[in-house]
């Protein structure tokens, strides 16, 4: 169960920090979601792709925003980061989900849960940033069909979606597994498109979006209408460092394998394997996994999960997450 917070109507879309409200305007930042001590209070705002905290002090005086879907903190002077951090902390504490039977879920201290991030949380914010930087060519590019990187965002983003509605049929055909989706490792925008954990191990999902091409695998190649691309190694590298990260946290070795998943591909030919990787159709995701060996029980991916769905797993020191 989890506990409503007031978020913005579409009448309190303006963003209280940017300059871009019309001229004898006023305009409504929205309810505030809750108070912290002193006066300071918090409000929420979700509009454009993005979903952002600004706290303000009894006066009215901005204190700073935290952004929640990079999770990164901008106090409003160096000398209030202190004030924002502890108005985020009551925030987090107030708004978290009541804690499920494996008591996973609750919210303490300076992290935040990733169990309700949304598949394509990062590249549908990146490619708002960048339609709000370059509004007129960037419709004039999406009008004519122009590759621009606003577009190469929006189709990242439709890939991990497409992805997601094969993992959701998989969770429920067989509960026990679990899902993350746009987990932020790093402060400069990077993500793993989806964290898959479950009686079959611990995964790492890449989307990788080429309607009606052809992918060729064989071992560490993989080709795309006879084009190499990167997506084996990358695709590697994450589950290696989602494997660090998780082995820290949940104090046991933490195998993890990662995957990647060609979307609306014309063919998909794996003729070799690549070690410590694996490539799977969009199509075939969820009977993959649900047809691999069992590796772990229940108590396992748990610990597994709640370890996963906490940001300061991925995002913090490798010795401050395990001890968070």
């Amino acid at each position: 169960m989890v506990q409503r917070t007031p978020v913005l109507t579409a009448e309190d879309d303006d963003d209280p920090v940017t300059p871009h409200r019309r001229a004898g305007r006023r305009t409504r930042v929205g309810r505030a979601v809750t108070a912290a001590t002193g006066g300071v209070r918090v409000r929420r705002w979700q509009r454009y792709g993005q979903d952002r905290l600004y706290v303000t002090a009894a006066d009215g005086a901005l204190v700073g925003w935290y952004d929640l879907v990079t999770l990164t903190a901008h106090p409003a002077a160096p000398g209030q980061a202190a004030a924002l951090g502890a108005a985020l902390t009551a925030w987090r504490e107030r708004a978290a989900p009541v804690p499920g039977p494996d008591g996973a879920g609750t919210v303490g201290g300076a992290w935040t849960d990733l169990a309700g991030r949304r598949p394509g949380t990062m590249p549908r914010a990146q490619a708002a940033a960048l339609r709000r930087e370059a509004p007129v060519r960037t419709f004039f590019a999406r009008v004519i069909g122009l590759p621009t990187p606003e577009r190469a965002r929006r189709v990242a983003a439709r890939a991990e979606e497409r992805v997601a509605t094969g993992l959701e049929r998989l969770v429920r055909r067989d509960p026990r597994w679990r899902i993350l989706h746009a987990v932020p490792v790093g402060p400069d925008g990077c993500d793993i498109d989806h964290v898959v954990i479950g009686p079959a191990g611990v995964f790492t999902i890449r989307a990788a979006y080429h309607p009606g091409a052809r992918v060729w695998v064989s071992g560490d190649n993989l080709l795309v209408d006879g084009v190499p691309q990167p997506y084996v190694g990358q695709g590697r590298a994450e589950a290696a460092r989602a494997a660090r990260r998780l082995t820290a946290a949940c104090g046991f070795e933490v195998a993890v394998t990662g995957l990647v998943v060609p979307v609306r591909a014309k063919e998909v030919v794996v003729r070799a394997g690549p070690a410590g990787a694996a490539v799977v159709e969009r199509v075939r995701l969820g009977r993959w996994l649900a047809g691999r060996p069992e590796v772990l029980d229940g108590v396992r991916v748990a610990a597994i999960y709640a370890a996963a769905r906490r940001s300061l797993t991925w995002t913090a020191a490798t010795g401050a997450a395990a001890s968070a």
